[in-house]
């Protein structure tokens, strides 16, 4: 009996001998297994250093609305300022002096407000300065008198500059002076003895302006302006049934200087495209 216990732990410590090392060397295999496999994974800290991980960004361009379409840079979004401006301008007009309030019983009675319209250029020389051309017609309408039946008219060229104090924004405000040529006509029909008189009377003139203009885009902006001008008058020409007869102004009777206008005004809105330079 003792001798089947004793053969009996032979055998189990036999067993145990053999397993353990097996064992070992599973144990020994796994770890070099992971060791290898580390050893092959990139960090993902060097993989990705590169990353911007800001939910706020898409493409290397910051999505400030939070869109998901990712804004374009804002120095894109600014309007532009510098360079060439072409502005057309749609407005009312009309003038002031004794003619204008009064009208001449022989002729026409009072002016009324006329529809005009103007272009005009400007190159912005710095960013608070530019200067520029502009060119501007208008129709005044004239009130009727007995058998006269008159229109009045004028065009305008000159030259000037625009002073604009604020640089930032979409709202830019502006103050302008001007110097020109002013051509003033006025056409009186009278219909009982059947024949026409013309009369054109021309001038320099001085302009005061003011407006603001409101940036829709970078590149297009609307705005509205107020301009006051102020003539010179050089010569007045009258022509009736072909014949054509001029004086200087200054050699003309006071009451036909006071019958011509003292000043125009305009006011009317715009529209500008902004090609930069």
């Amino acid at each position: 009996m003792r001798m089947a216990r004793a053969g009996a732990r032979i055998v189990a410590v036999a067993l145990v001998l053999t397993w353990s090392p097996c064992v070992w060397a599973d144990d020994e295999d796994a770890a070099a297994l992971r060791d290898e496999s580390a050893g092959e994974m990139a960090p993902l800290d060097d993989t990705h250093a590169d990353m911007d991980l800001d939910p706020g960004t898409h493409g290397g361009h910051r999505d400030d609305d939070g869109d998901g379409d990712g804004d374009a840079p804002a120095e894109n979004l600014e309007p532009v300022r510098n360079g060439v401006q072409v502005q057309g301008t749609l407005g009312l007009s009309d003038c002031t002096g004794g003619f204008c309030s009064n009208g001449d019983e022989s002729r026409v009675a009072n002016s009324r407000i006329g529809l005009g319209l103007a272009l005009s250029g400007w190159y912005r020389l710095i960013p608070m300065v530019s200067a520029g051309i502009d060119v501007h017609y208008n129709l005044l309408g004239l009130a009727d008198r007995g058998l006269v039946s008159s229109s009045a008219s004028y065009w305008a060229v000159e030259v000037g500059g625009r002073f604009h104090p604020l640089q930032r924004g979409r709202i830019e405000p502006f103050a302008g002076l001007s110097f020109g040529y002013l051509a003033y006509a006025i056409s009186s029909d009278f219909t009982e003895l059947r024949y026409t008189q013309n009369e054109a009377t021309n001038s320099v003139f001085f302009a005061i302006s003011a407006g603001a203009e409101y940036y829709l885009a970078p590149r297009m902006s609307l705005g509205g302006v107020l301009k006051v001008s102020l003539p010179i008058w050089i010569k007045q020409c009258f022509e009736t049934l072909g014949a054509e007869d001029c004086d200087a102004v200054g050699d003309m009777l006071q009451i036909q200087k006071d019958a011509l206008p003292s000043a125009f005004w305009y006011l009317g809105g715009t529209f500008s495209y902004h090609l930069g330079g």
